[in-house]
């Protein structure tokens, strides 16, 4: 096997064969730009990394801003106890609401970074057998994971970020070392959980006390795109509209109404000009692909809507947290409403992590092939209360 991702093209292209013509076009860029394999691969690693990284990132983010919630929680503890009354422990009930949100907050954080870890082992796998068998039928075991990535550039530093994470993961025959001892490997992880804890800390002060401040403008952008994709989901809701029925760029289905979607025979399926008209040619590979797609675009709507949530929910604590800093400083409580402030900032990192990651989700069930997988299952009378044990995929 080469050392590097190189770009030697397959002997056989499977997609070139007639009986492939039927499957779901895979691998594209933000604009749905077709990519090549190796391009679509890499991209879908280095992007599920980043996001695995920005998870851990923004997770110590949002316990320094939560801080300040269970600190009074502690202060009215301990008066309460002192005083032999539980009256102090009411005197901030707003730190019970925010710690009770950073508890699901902090959660939902840490499952975002599982699933991010999990794309990122299923691109990896799909890169070391791709580079083995060089046949792009590969690609199409992927769901979602090959949409919507970065177009990166196939140079030294992205192929050997790839090529160690292969070896991280102990993907093919890239496997870490195995001689060392299992205390020696415990306590190596231990002192890289140290490090990676105490660098996530640090980088968490700064990010609240200069990054967020300064970047404002970014994070006021983050906002207004969510904000319109809520107002698009809202009307879509309004007039009753089936969500996936807009005319695609690069789309198969063009009924508007659900008469004409119930009518479609899914043995008429137009794929890139090529019309199965025969049920006996009609490829059951097509079939299994659409399921497979359908299973990460039902826990796609999940992860949107609570996406949505969190995103709303941490604008009211910024908000909250302004107001309390705002009442602190009149009071002349000058040392909280600076700890107020400071945890107004800190949540404006995730705020902004929250709202780009339900953008994005919506961007990937807005893409082709989200939607042709979708709407094919549908046809074939696959429903979202299906028992999905049946056709298990990884979660995306």
């Amino acid at each position: 096997m080469s050392s590097g991702l190189d770009t030697q093209k397959p002997d056989s292209d499977p997609l070139q064969r007639p009986d492939s013509l039927a499957w779901i076009p895979v691998g594209h860029d933000v604009e749905e730009h077709d990519l090549p394999p190796l391009k679509a691969l890499a991209g879908a690693v280095i992007h599920a990394d980043h996001q695995k990284k920005r998870t851990g990132q923004e997770f110590a983010d949002e316990a320094v801003s939560d801080a300040a919630s269970f600190v009074e929680i502690g202060k009215g503890a301990v008066h309460a106890f002192m005083q032999q009354s539980p009256a102090a422990l009411a005197e901030n009930p707003f730190a019970y609401i925010s710690a009770t949100a950073a508890v699901y907050l902090l959660t939902q954080i840490h499952k975002d970074g599982d699933k991010a870890e999990g794309r990122l082992i299923n691109a990896l796998k799909l890169l070391e057998e791709y580079k083995r068998t060089r046949d792009s039928a590969v690609l199409h075991k992927a769901g979602l994971e090959l949409e919507q990535v970065p177009d990166i550039e196939l140079n030294a530093e992205t192929c050997g970020r790839t090529l160690s994470l292969m070896k991280v993961y102990e993907i093919g025959d890239r496997v870490a070392n195995t001689d060392e001892s299992t205390a020696k490997k415990l306590a190596d992880n231990l002192a890289h959980f140290g490090r990676t804890t105490r660098h996530a800390l640090k980088e968490s002060f700064v990010n609240a006390y200069w990054r967020n401040p300064t970047g404002i403008v970014g994070i006021f952008k983050s906002a207004v795109n969510a904000l319109r994709v809520s107002w698009r989901l809202a009307h879509i809701r309004a007039t009753g509209s089936n969500e996936v029925q807009h005319d695609h760029k690069k789309g198969l289905f063009k009924g508007k109404s659900e008469d004409a979607e119930q009518r479609f025979d899914i043995t008429r399926v137009v794929l890139k000009g090529i019309e199965v008209e025969n049920p006996a040619d009609f490829q059951p590979s097509l079939l299994e692909e659409s399921l497979h797609i359908d299973e990460q675009y039902q826990d796609l709507l999940k992860d949107r809507l609570k996406f949505m949530q969190m995103t709303v929910i941490q604008g009211i604590f910024i908000g909250a947290s302004i107001g309390q800093g705002v009442y602190n400083g009149l009071k002349g409580d000058a040392g909280w409403a600076f700890v107020n402030f400071s945890s107004a900032s800190a949540a404006s990192g995730p705020f902004k992590f929250f709202a780009e990651r339900y953008v994005e989700i919506d961007a990937i069930l807005r893409s082709h092939r989200a939607e042709t997988g979708h709407r094919l299952a549908s046809l074939a009378g696959r429903s979202s209360h299906d028992d999905r044990h049946d056709h298990h995929t990884p979660e995306l």
